[in-house]
């Protein structure tokens, strides 16, 4: 009878203790404390019974051993081993590679730290308040850079509400160190540092967490929003650091240190700086397209009354009126062809429409600092994606008209300096590319050089063109362009 009930005891033991190894490993897999943990217990609980009641039998009974018992031994001893080894290798892969709970847990253990947010008030600290409540718990780099963006939500009253951006800095090895801090009241009291995020740090000066700081202390040292008040609605505060305003005042709003302001008026200048968004949640021009809702946009200034972008006598206005100028000059010049340092020709946009754009030639003789329209629509109305130019001399110039993205195009001569362009026609090979299948792939004239009193034209395949490698073939004349003929 005891060795019947010492049997049995064995055999549940197995079966117990293979049901707890089941459910830790789906409890570290898919989590569920709640759940699974009382069953766990349970089975726990139930397994040191058995053991402890089949140590008692065993006891009882004479120590010699039959070679049935031995085997049966052994091959206990094996079962148990497979389970230990089946739940091991199960509990490896919830911990590894985000493949269960368990991964998660030991990322939110090493990487992960919550810190109550006590200097919440963003009118009395500021943000430097909220650094100060995470250096209490974690070592942070002493010069810290802010990652792609900044937002922070507050109350009317400044009670923060929401938290979300990062930032880096090396520490006293000279490694970059990334952190990733969120907050949301609703949800917790406690901010949410992510330690050791992966940041590209660019350290750009622009990025500095200081200069944020700054900016805010000017701002909210000043006074609270009360243009957005019968909204009811938390105000939110974003930073991206250097931001390109263009030449639109909209919003924009010059402070110092000392808090004064000044609205932009007349930009002179495109308004470039780091600057500080404040509106409030919800907001989009669509919704709210009243001019006082408009965001406030700050722009730390040394100097109140001297404003470089508002003075139109000052260095930065004269530098970007000369860059504009000759931006607007290069965007619009799709192609110069310089026969000596003076003189040159060029192609220049005059209008487009759905990708397509006319072109005036113009000439220089002055190696471009003025420019002489030569014939206002070389193309004859025809208009294209791009184009080209070259001259041989002052006289005899070719000019190269793109279509479809370089796909195909034309070639057009001159002889007299541009003042008479005409296509040039080519009868161009018909190539067999197989299945029934015929094309011109030789579709894009390309490059006209002059050898020994001949002219050679280049036809190429384009973008697109992929055959017999891509090459080319050539046309030949030998009278200054008037017939072609392919060799």
């Amino acid at each position: 009878m005891k060795k019947a009930m010492g049997l049995f005891l064995k055999l549940a033991i197995l079966v117990v203790y293979a049901l707890l190894l089941n459910r830790v490993c789906e409890l570290l897999q898919f989590g569920g404390v709640r759940s699974r943990l009382p069953i766990i217990v349970f089975f726990f609980i139930l397994l040191l019974i058995l053991a402890g009641s089949s140590f008692f039998i065993s006891r009882q009974k004479k120590k010699q051993v039959s070679r049935k018992g031995r085997v049966f031994r052994y091959g206990y001893i094996i079962i148990a081993g497979v389970l230990t080894v089946n739940a091991s290798y199960r509990i490896y892969q919830s911990g590894t590679n985000y493949g269960g709970e368990l991964a998660w847990f030991l990322e939110r253990w090493f990487h992960q730290k919550e810190i109550a947010l006590e200097h919440s008030n963003l009118y009395e600290t500021g943000i430097t308040g909220i650094i100060e409540d995470i250096e209490k718990r974690m070592d942070l780099p002493e010069e810290l850079y802010l990652g792609d963006s900044f937002s922070l939500s507050f109350n009317p009253d400044g009670e923060i509400t929401k938290v979300d951006f990062s930032m880096y800095g090396k520490n006293d090895q000279n490694e970059t160190k990334g952190f990733l801090v969120v907050y949301d009241k609703q949800t917790s009291n406690k901010m949410t540092i992510y330690k050791e995020v992966n940041l590209n740090g660019s350290y750009e000066e622009t990025k500095q967490l200081a200069i944020l700081q700054d900016t805010i202390n000017a701002v909210f040292l000043n006074r609270p929003f009360q243009a957005w008040s019968e909204l009811k609605k938390p105000y939110v505060l974003t930073y991206h650091g250097e931001r390109d305003w263009g030449y639109n005042p909209a919003g924009i709003i010059y402070i110092n240190a000392e808090q004064e302001e000044q609205k932009a008026a007349h930009p002179y200048a495109k308004i470039v700086g780091c600057t500080l968004s404040v509106t409030f949640e919800g907001y989009s021009e669509v919704n709210f397209p009243e001019e006082k809702y408009i965001p406030h946009r700050y722009l730390l200034v040394d100097d109140i009354k001297s404003i470089p972008w508002e003075d139109p006598n000052s260095q930065l206005v004269m530098e970007a009126e000369k860059q504009r100028q000759k931006e607007m000059t290069e965007a619009r010049s799709a192609s110069e062809a310089y026969l000596d340092t003076e003189i040159g020709y060029r192609l220049y946009e005059v209008d487009a429409a759905l990708g397509s754009r006319l072109y005036s030639l113009q000439k220089t003789v002055n190696g471009g600092e003025e420019w002489t329209v030569v014939n206002p629509d070389p193309f004859g109305g025809s208009t294209g994606m791009g184009a080209e130019l070259q001259f041989l001399d002052e006289d005899l110039g070719f000019l190269y008209l793109s279509h479809s993205g370089g796909a195909n195009g034309e070639v057009y001569i001159t002889r007299d300096g541009g003042t008479t362009v005409t296509l040039i026609s080519l009868e161009l090979p018909q190539i067999d590319l197989g299945g029934g299948t015929v094309s011109e792939v030789y579709d894009t004239p390309k490059n006209v050089i002059e050898e020994e009193n001949e002219l050679i034209l280049e036809i190429g395949q384009g973008a697109d063109g992929d055959y017999n490698g891509g090459d080319s073939i050539y046309f030949y004349s030998d009278d200054q362009g008037e017939t072609w003929r392919q060799k």
